[in-house]
């Protein structure tokens, strides 16, 4: 096992016992075999507080010691033998890895246990995977799977885990055992606990899971076993591939040309979603043509579309060696390097692509745009003006920089460059909603509403389209035609959070406060940990006289937000309602200790005061609240 203290060196030499466990912890791994598990270790309080904030677990941040367990195949990718397949990146070698790895960490707080730390297990980690990579800075084929925390007298005490035994063969559950289950349930919901989210928070952290999988590199999630809308994105693009290969690589006579016949009927098979077929097709053509650039690059799609990149990139390679001179099969390797996470290695396919083929449009985008997913927006918009002197003002170009002005903040420049894609493709609709965005976002709402009305006559029942209209009508004030965007909408996205939680607050402003809480109920049997609909649902119950369960969501809130003016702001008013002034007067006061300047808990505070008898200082609130306004 490979133990790194990439994090939080400097804090390491205050803790005396730390090297002993780590010395401890690496014989552990030396009877492990093959290197295939890393941990990180962090001990910084800036590290420790990014963990905490990330686990939701508030006394992580005072444990000392915090160590992340990862599955590692990094190395074992780096050692194989060119002329072996890597095939640790299927489903049975992960969940081998995975177990591994638990093994390891288990292991490992039973060491903590013999030199008598405290310790915790936490496994929020797998559910934040994506946050844990990025920070973490890990390579690809490198998964967090667990958090050992250790050495924090806050750590609690661990409930132990029942355990069923069973002699020969499984028993059902006895009424007793279904009663105590019942119980931790009900104990779960109450705390609203991260660990066991509902149905729409797990889907949600269950698309996060499987992008984080793709960017480390395990690619059993084949599109073929994608859900819609991703199965659909990659098969298009893996069409898009093939069509571009066929018209550019050169072909034989009709009647000799049975290879370019198969790679036809393998792109017809992709496009009715039979994959083996279209793989048999274009082996078939090989075995013809067992140097043409053009088959060994629709193996190459083909295994890319299957999720197999190792295939892919060695069919792709000996399609490179065969013609280096031409540019998109550079892109088309570019594009799996992409996928791999090897970003580095992208950007350089994409850049000689394109010195090849100066016009390829698609490789300068793909330039840019792996620019753009580091962040490094300014450089993605040198390669878009670099795009422009090479193939003229294309409309796709034309609104990716204009995002990429966006996100730079050069928001005068961006509606230059959506207003130039316009004139060369007045009903892009496209192009029409990110300059109607654009304006939105500067205040521009009549201007917006306008380039929204003209994208929706092209696609009127485009749900993103109708909540961001709806949500310029809200800001002018037009609630009603701002209900009527969001319900359309929902026709189509029935379900969305946003847009429910946008129609709530649209009923809100209208004064139909039931319709609201239904909406925001709803919102929160899918999202319980919502702090922003707790708020607004909270609100609602204010509205209605419902004084008791409005002061439940505030409180729910700050458990999650304990920093949230906003809330104890709403919970002072809500106590004040009560008559409770003592208990308001300190709700406000939280919240002026975090938003100092707000005019509005000036003024509860001072009326609590006043209703508590205490004039002077009553009147001292107001005169603030007064010079604030």
């Amino acid at each position: 096992m490979n133990i790194n203290t990439l994090k939080g060196k400097a804090d390491a030499g205050k803790l005396p016992w730390l090297q002993n466990f780590l010395l401890r912890l690496k014989e552990l791994a030396g009877e492990k075999g093959a290197p295939a598990t890393c941990a990180v270790v962090l001990t910084a309080l800036p590290e420790r507080s990014w963990l905490a904030e990330l686990t939701r677990v508030g006394w992580v941040k005072e444990a000392p010691v915090s160590i992340v367990f990862c599955l590692d195949f990094f190395l074992l990718k780096q050692a194989c033998p060119n002329d072996l397949t890597f095939h640790l990146d299927d489903l049975l070698s992960f969940v081998r890895g995975i177990s591994l790895t638990a093994q390891m960490a288990q292991e490992a707080a039973c060491a903590a246990a013999n030199l008598g730390l405290r310790h915790a297990l936490l496994h929020q980690v797998l559910g934040e995977a994506q946050a844990v990579r990025a920070h973490l800075k890990l390579p690809p084929y490198v998964f967090p799977v667990v958090v050992l925390v250790i050495g924090g007298e806050e750590i609690p005490e661990m409930k132990k885990n029942s355990l069923r035994v069973f002699m020969e063969h499984y028993e059902e559950p006895s009424a007793q055992e279904i009663a105590e289950a019942t119980i931790w349930w009900q104990e779960k919901e109450a705390a609203s606990s991260t660990a066991w989210p509902t149905a729409g928070a797990s889907r949600i952290a269950s698309r996060g899971l499987q992008t984080a999988l793709l960017e480390a590199g395990f690619n059993f999630w084949t599109a073929a076993t994608l859900p819609e809308p991703e199965q659909s994105f990659w098969r298009r693009e893996a069409l898009v591939s093939l069509r571009q290969i066929l018209r550019r690589g050169p072909r034989k006579p009709p009647l000799l040309a049975r290879p370019a016949l198969c790679l036809n009927l393998a792109r017809l098979a992709l496009l009715a979603g039979r994959v083996e077929q279209a793989e048999k097709l274009a082996q078939e053509a090989l075995k013809t043509e067992p140097t043409a650039p053009d088959v060994l690059a629709s193996l190459a799609v083909i295994h890319q579309y299957k999720g197999d990149l190792d295939k892919a990139a060695w069919f792709m390679d000996q399609a490179l060696a065969q013609a280096p001179e031409r540019g998109y099969l550079l892109f088309f390797r570019g594009q799996i390097y992409r996928r791999q996470g090897l970003k580095e290695q992208a950007k350089l396919c994409f850049r000689r692509a394109v010195e090849k083929e100066p016009t390829l449009k698609s490789a300068w985008l793909a330039l840019a745009q792996t620019w753009e997913e580091d962040g490094q927006f300014d450089k993605a918009e040198v390669v878009y003006k670099e795009a422009y002197q090479a193939v003229g003002p294309d409309v796709t170009l034309l609104n990716n920089r204009g995002l990429c002005l966006s996100n730079l903040g050069r928001y005068a420049e961006a509606k230059l460059v959506f207003q130039e894609a316009l004139r060369k493709k007045p009903r892009d609709p496209v192009v029409l909603a990110n300059l109607a965005l654009l304006l939105g976002q500067q205040g521009e709402f009549l201007p917006a509403l306008n380039y929204y009305n003209q994208a929706l006559r092209l696609r009127p029942h485009d749900p993103d389209l109708l909540n961001n209209k709806g949500f310029c009508l809200g800001k002018l004030g037009r609630f009603e035609e701002a209900l009527r965007c969001y319900e359309l909408a929902l026709k189509n996205e029935n379900g969305d959070l946003n847009l429910l939680h946008n129609k709530a607050s649209c009923l809100t402003r209208l004064g139909r406060y039931k319709e609201a809480l239904e909406c925001y109920d709803l919102v929160l049997r899918l999202n319980p940990t919502d702090s922003s609909t707790l708020n607004n649902r909270g609100l609602c119950l204010m509205a209605l006289g419902r004084l008791r369960e409005a002061l439940e969501c505030f409180q729910l809130g700050l458990k999650l937000e304990p920093n949230n003016h906003i809330l104890w702001g709403n919970k002072g008013a809500c106590l004040f309602k009560q008559g409770k002034y003592t208990e308001a007067l300190a709700a406000y006061e939280r919240a002026l200790a975090i938003a100092p300047d707000e005019l509005a808990y000036y003024s509860g505070k001072g009326m609590c005061l006043d209703y508590l008898g205490r004039a002077e200082e009553a009147v001292d609130c107001y005169n603030r609240a007064l010079r604030l306004a």
